[in-house]
């Protein structure tokens, strides 16, 4: 369904105070084990990820914990509240080529979680360029 596909989250619509498809986010219905991932298609420098969740309560429940997990193999854990307010969390700066949110924790029962946006801040990341006119042996 449109309005719950994965790349809502990364759409730059950050109303979340209700649901359907005026208010398009991510979030399959009362599983586990679910993840979520951005691939930047290169490498970024990246300190922070600011997180607006589905907040049309009491309709909708949240996740009170994750893990951003990072293409380098570090991983930060984050405490989400259940706010319709963005969430921000700082870490140190990584390079990095996509990260994933994972451990997505909610309370029994399970109920409808979602993220509205996902947002990560940082820069992009120039490979050093090679010198013109060089050839390389084979």
């Amino acid at each position: 369904m449109p309005a719950f596909a994965a790349s809502n989250a990364i759409d730059g619509r950050t109303e979340n105070a209700g649901h359907g498809d005026q208010f398009p986010s991510w979030g399959p219905d009362k599983l586990r084990g679910l993840w979520w991932k951005v691939d930047f298609g290169r490498l970024v420098e990246i300190d922070k990820v600011t997180l607006y969740i589905r907040a049309d309560f009491p309709h909708d429940d949240c996740w009170h914990s994750a893990t951003i997990e990072f293409s380098d193999g570090t991983r930060e854990s984050i405490a989400v509240e259940k706010t319709g307010e963005p969430q921000e969390f700082k870490f140190e700066k990584r390079t990095v080529s996509h990260l994933r949110l994972i451990d997505l924790a909610e309370d029994e029962p399970l109920d409808w979680c979602g993220f509205t946006e996902v947002q990560v801040w940082g820069r992009d990341v120039y490979a050093p360029s090679s010198p013109l006119g060089t050839h390389v042996q084979r």
